[in-house]
């Protein structure tokens, strides 16, 4: 799953737009969009061509020209699970996630944390394991054999 999708990115644009256009950035958001129409008629006058442009665009168009996207950061693997978590919950509407041998990569107090950020997200999980070591409290293990039958 890509965390830049074109679902999440609507979802941010839709959100930013919001933002722009409430009661505190407003006035803001006015100036500036007069400063972009500004800019591009005095282009246009600068060229012996006959342009048009819609100078009353949406602020989707903005961020979609300046390539606004969700930065997968510098932090650590376990910072970068919840953040991408939160995308996926919050602009993907993704209910459940599922992991191959992400055991492997985290220790049982890093499995906790993330399992807490996931109840309070109310997003699922789904592990999927070569081997079970540990079980945790939160966890409902499941054993399905070679030939698919469920042994525990």
């Amino acid at each position: 799953m890509e965390i830049n999708s074109r679902k999440a990115l609507t979802g941010l644009y839709n959100e930013l737009g919001k933002l722009g256009m409430n009661e505190e950035n407003y006035l803001n958001t006015c100036r500036v969009k007069g400063q972009i129409a500004e800019y591009i008629y005095g282009l246009l006058n600068q060229v012996d061509y006959a342009l048009k442009f819609q100078d009353d665009f949406n602020h989707q168009s903005l961020f979609k020209a300046l390539e606004v996207e969700f930065e997968a950061g510098e932090e650590n693997f376990l910072e970068g699970l919840v953040y991408f978590m939160d995308v996926c919950s919050k602009f993907q509407k993704v209910k459940i996630l599922a992991f191959v041998n992400l055991k492997t990569y985290l220790t049982n107090d890093e499995l906790q944390n993330f399992y807490k950020e996931a109840f309070y997200r109310k997003m699922h999980l789904l592990l999927l394991e070569n081997s079970v070591e540990q079980e945790l409290a939160e966890e409902v293990v499941c054993i399905v054999d070679a030939d698919l039958c469920v042994v525990k």
